[in-house]
């Protein structure tokens, strides 16, 4: 059965991921998940088992690296639990990709944890998988970067061969993709670590070639890691390398491929960036860029068609003030990193870096500080300017009134205690405003964090200086006494009090494009 899919509609975007989380169930058991997933949604059932049965057919295409389609004789068991790897005691089999799999294993020597990637047992006979296994020990072992994980051993035993190397903890960016789109300012964080490893990588002259989400990893700590340097091109390695990398061998996985790489052709470290624009893509929206209905028309896709822009649904919407600027420089960034062309796209990681580094800061591509519209973004200073200035002006009727608040005698103290209540409150309200006003002027990439940070205690003190300026005005017409100088004061509690709850969010999310 054939099931027509719009690849841009939320019914895509239901099914791609219920896909993608049936796939992290046992095969016996997908059925009854989907079943309890979709609910009586047959339709929505019927677009997940198409997607599966298609992922079956096609030997998981688009997800598999190229090296592993081709089919081996039947191998040898992997070791189990309890099993010795030379010192290493295994206690679990942590994943299985590329040429090998993955344990978890304890060096008692030592008292840590170590990940051992061993060679599957049917590719140790083959010369030329031998070699690419070593040369992913020496590329991991020639780079020292915080984002790479440690390579401590590269042995052969038993006949086995293993890369025995750092145990990181976390999750890799596949199960935060088919969660749904990330806040843009995720995506840039994220961007900037994955890239960070790209350049010290690129400036050793290693390509990586097979970037996905599986094969990232976020710590607990926010770290980003990059896993699996298999197939990496080193340039700074023996011609053996090369023989093994030469263009007419496609080495990678198809989705997430640069059109030069699946044209055999030769490639640099900008067919990474592009891997990274399809990565990032999917993080801001929750969808492959190029996902069609099968291997053959993604891959045209990928060759032929433009990414399709992040969109007002994607990453960013719940960001805040600033978020449409920052989202517009993601954008950008990303339709960049997916030329054709790999002259088109950034010239390297470390150029990339620098447009992440505006995108975070609030600047577009070019480096400008984008001002928005002028109007709003003037109004919203002036407002600040005139509400600082109107409260140092307020204090002089504030300080008149405070020996005339109780005419009983005790009006003194009272007042005096009202006066400086309200004055620290202006004061505090006064040095928040002038803060948010450098901030968008000078650093405006922070200004959402300090926008929200400061907003509670600004509301605080607002509210404090107008039941100041209330009771202040009430207690002068209780007492008979300035009855001018108490409509002042009810006057301004009045006005700044509709100031901070109408004018104030409205001005913020003209000038700033700020979502509620």
């Amino acid at each position: 059965m054939t099931v027509a899919v719009n690849p841009g509609s939320e019914e895509f975007r239901r099914a791609t991921d219920l896909f993608f989380r049936a796939l992290d169930v046992a095969p016996e058991q997908r059925d009854a998940f989907l079943v309890g997933a979709c609910g009586s949604d047959t339709a929505l059932l019927a677009q997940v088992r198409a997607l599966l049965d298609a992922h079956v057919r096609n030997d998981k295409f688009l997800e598999t690296p190229t090296h592993m389609m081709n089919p081996l004789a039947a191998r040898k068991s992997y070791a189990t639990p309890g099993d010795l790897i030379g010192k290493y005691k295994i206690e679990r089999i942590l994943g299985e990709g590329g040429m090998g799999v993955v344990y978890l294993a304890w060096d008692d020597g030592l008292g840590r944890h170590v990940a051992i990637k061993a060679l599957s047992p049917a590719y140790t006979q083959d010369p030329n998988r031998r070699e690419r296994f070593q040369r992913e020990a020496r590329a991991a072992a020639a780079l020292s970067h915080p984002g790479i994980p440690r390579v401590h051993h590269f042995e052969e035993y038993a006949g086995d061969f293993f890369i025995v190397a750092e145990f990181i903890e976390g999750e890799t960016l596949r199960p935060g993709i088919t969660r749904g789109a990330a806040s843009v300012a995720s995506v840039i964080e994220t961007a900037s670590g994955i890239a960070s490893v790209l350049a010290a990588a690129h400036d050793r002259g290693i390509v990586h070639r097979d970037l996905k989400p599986e094969n990232v990893m976020r710590t607990p700590q926010g770290q980003i890691k990059i896993l699996d340097f298999g197939l990496a091109r080193l340039r700074d390695f023996n011609s053996t390398d090369d023989s093994l990398t030469a263009p007419g061998s496609v080495l990678g996985t198809p989705a997430y491929m640069a059109p030069e790489q699946i044209r055999h052709g030769s490639i640099d470290g900008r067919a990474d960036l592009f891997a990274l624009g399809i990565l990032l893509h999917e993080m801001a929206t929750g969808i492959h860029p190029f996902l069609a209905r099968n291997p053959a028309s993604t891959i045209a896709r990928i060759l032929e068609t433009e990414a399709p822009p992040l969109g007002a649904s994607s990453a960013g919407q719940s960001d805040g003030a600033g978020s449409a600027i920052m989202r517009a420089a993601l954008d950008a960034i990303i339709r960049k990193c997916l030329r054709k062309a790999p002259e088109d796209r950034y010239s390297s990681a470390h150029e990339l870096l620098a447009a992440l580094d505006r995108a975070r800061d609030g600047r577009g591509p070019s480096g400008a500080i984008p001002t928005g519209s002028p109007g709003p973004r003037q109004w919203w200073r002036v407002h600040h300017l005139v509400t600082c200035v109107a409260y140092g002006g307020l204090m002089v009727p504030m300080w008149m009134a405070r020996q005339s608040i109780d005419p009983s005698g005790s009006g003194s103290r009272l007042g005096m205690v009202l006066f400086l209540a309200t004055l620290g409150a202006a004061v505090a309200s006064m040095v928040l405003r002038l803060h948010l006003l450098f901030t968008a002027s000078s650093i405006p990439g922070q200004w959402v964090r300090q926008y929200r940070h400061a907003t509670p205690w600004l509301r605080l003190s607002d509210s404090i200086a107008v039941l100041g300026f209330l009771v202040a005005g009430a207690a002068l017409i209780v007492g008979n006494t300035h009855e001018g100088l108490a409509a002042v004061l009810i006057c301004a509690g009045v006005i700044t009090r509709l100031s901070f709850a109408v004018i104030e969010p409205a001005t913020t999310r003209a000038a700033f494009d700020q979502d509620g």
